[in-house]
């Protein structure tokens, strides 16, 4: 990945319309179709392009048609930790299970605008917050990750621009170690569980966050 890739900043203006993006859950029999516009709103209300959460609910889960996702309304992968009691999540089977699609996108939405990532230097780009997000360390690929991002969101109308903010190798490695740190926390708290063996993400940093 070069120092100065097309890219899109995590906050931005939407770059796809409320329309579109209910049109695309339509079109894809997503479960989470009849919330488009909460889920919509939600990433808006944190400055977050909703594209690019659209377009990680598409990598996680095939719109929540796969994985984890798939009756615990959960549309980022993520693991349960107690920060996402606020949002009415609850542990099942060591996975955050939540109210609506809705209450997680918010929680996600949180996440993503906070400072682990478009408030970090490093991580704040649909290309470079899988660095942190769903890294190496946790059997993911986090360049095709956010090659896949940036490629959805592109496909839905939106313009990339340069942006130099590639993460060093000291920030990935530093990001890897903080989250296998907690991963390994995790397991230990749920020593039933198994690790992933899809490249479903862990957004487990929310917990140094809130």
């Amino acid at each position: 990945m070069s120092s100065a890739a097309s890219d899109y900043p995590l906050k931005s203006a939407p770059t796809i319309t409320l329309a579109a993006f209910k049109s695309v859950l339509t079109a894809a029999k997503s479960p989470a179709a009849s919330e488009a516009a909460g889920i919509y709103n939600a990433f808006v209300a944190q400055g977050i392009n909703p594209a690019i959460g659209l377009a990680i609910f598409q990598h996680e889960s095939n719109y929540g048609k796969a994985g984890i996702a798939v009756g615990r309304n959960n549309l980022a992968g993520s693991r349960y930790y107690a920060s996402e009691a606020a949002y009415g999540a609850k542990d099942v089977g060591g996975w955050g299970s939540f109210p609506s699609y809705t209450a997680d996108a918010k929680y996600v939405a949180a996440l993503l605008a906070g400072p682990l990532y478009a408030g970090s230097k490093s991580f704040n780009t649909a290309q470079t917050f899988p660095y942190r997000y769903a890294p190496a360390a946790d059997n993911n690929k986090p360049d095709a990750y956010g090659n896949a991002i940036v490629a959805a969101v592109s496909k839905w109308g939106g313009k990339a621009v340069p942006i130099k903010s590639t993460p060093t190798s000291p920030a990935k490695a530093t990001a890897a170690a903080a989250h296998a740190n907690l991963v390994q926390q995790y397991y230990a708290a749920h020593p039933k569980a198994k690790p992933a063996t899809i490249g479903i993400s862990t957004a487990v940093l929310v917990a140094i966050a809130l």
